[in-house]
């Protein structure tokens, strides 16, 4: 592998953005499926499942590269991918416990159209500037950096799922305190509800508690997933300004 290539301007900062694309990609890819079977209790057919309207968005975005960049040219169509693919991010964002299987279909769908909407016309216009000598060279390195783009950025995203429930949880726990009026009220249904079951008021309190608790870690893993795709979308916008670095043909 040559890696003086990479002293294309051109093609540096335009492999910068697929590198993170693919981690994006990757990374979301990953842990939607873990979250729907850890927090929802879906199967794992269902969860692969809420996938399938991704491949959708991918299809349409195909089309839609193949028919609007000969009309708008490659940077705009790029910078609307990456707007969509940040919106995508910002509605997963959005998501609750309480949500239906097709709750997830219209942010995947949006998710996939905008993923490949900057990445197929990024790929053709970090290359614009190199001789035909250089591509073959050119598509191993980026090739080799995209893969390496997308391990890196699976195991960013399972760290701070990790990381970003233990914030959320201590930022919850201080709420689960018998001075907060709505925490004594939902413990007191909880132990009366156990009182058959546990045979006394002590056993059924300490149920309660176990079940509060319980929903404490269900809600701060949910909130640390919201907050892992906020930040695919931030990561989708600051790439933006790389468009006005590149160089090449707009149509």
């Amino acid at each position: 592998i040559d890696l003086s290539i990479m002293k294309d301007g051109n093609f540096f900062f335009g492999t910068i953005v697929l590198v993170v694309l693919m981690g994006v990609m990757m990374a979301s890819a990953a842990i939607l499926p873990s979250m729907l079977q850890r927090l929802m209790g879906y199967t794992s057919f269902l969860s692969g499942l809420s996938m399938v309207p991704r491949g959708g968005g991918c299809l349409l975005a195909t089309i839609l590269c193949g028919v609007l960049t000969p009309k708008v040219g490659t940077k705009p169509l790029i910078i609307a991918g990456l707007i969509i693919l940040g919106i995508g991010g910002l509605m997963f964002g959005q998501i609750n416990t309480n949500i239906a299987l097709v709750d997830i279909a219209l942010p995947n769908f949006v998710f996939g159209l905008g993923m490949i909407m900057a990445m197929v016309p990024m790929m053709n216009l970090s290359c614009s500037t190199l001789t035909n000598d250089e591509q073959t060279n050119a598509a191993g390195v980026q090739n080799l950096l995209k893969n390496i783009g997308a391990a890196i950025g699976t195991s960013v995203a399972t760290t701070m799922i990790s990381r970003f429930s233990q914030v959320h949880q201590n930022g919850l726990v201080k709420y689960a305190t018998e001075l907060n009026p709505q925490f004594s009220d939902r413990l007191s249904t909880y132990a009366g509800a156990f009182i058959n079951q546990a045979g006394d008021m002590l056993n059924s309190t300490y149920m309660a508690c176990k079940l509060l608790y319980n929903q404490l870690l269900q809600q701060s893993a949910l909130c640390a997933y919201m907050t892992t795709f906020k930040v695919f979308a931030i990561c989708c916008f600051i790439l933006i300004p790389f468009m006005f670095i590149l160089k090449g043909e707009e149509k």
